[in-house]
């Protein structure tokens, strides 16, 4: 290099450049909005996630609401809806194909 210390302060202005450059107001702003999108994006799919765990588990629910139905039905001694409405309300226990009261 025929001329190192032109070539030293070349490099130290270039890096002075990109740092002020990284610090300025405008970068900062643009870093920042960056986060806050990322960060929705991440709570916006933590939050479909959710949603699905919830449509998962009501279609559990409702699974398990039918065997129960068939269970309580199945000794024929009331109707299975009546039992199933009774229950749901925290009232009712079907046993042994009898709704008893709780």
């Amino acid at each position: 290099m025929p001329y190192p210390a032109a070539s030293k302060t070349h490099s130290l202005a270039t890096m002075a450049h990109a740092l002020a450059t990284i610090a300025s107001p405008k970068a900062l702003a643009t870093m920042t909005h960056a986060l806050a999108t990322m960060a929705h994006y991440l709570t916006t799919m933590v939050h479909a996630l959710a949603k699905i765990a919830y449509a998962l588990a009501t279609k559990a629910h409702g699974l398990a609401t039918m065997a129960y139905a068939l269970a309580c039905s199945h000794y024929g001694h009331y109707l299975s809806h009546n039992c199933l409405y009774l229950s749901h309300k925290g009232q009712w226990l079907c046993h042994n194909g009898l709704c008893l009261s709780l």
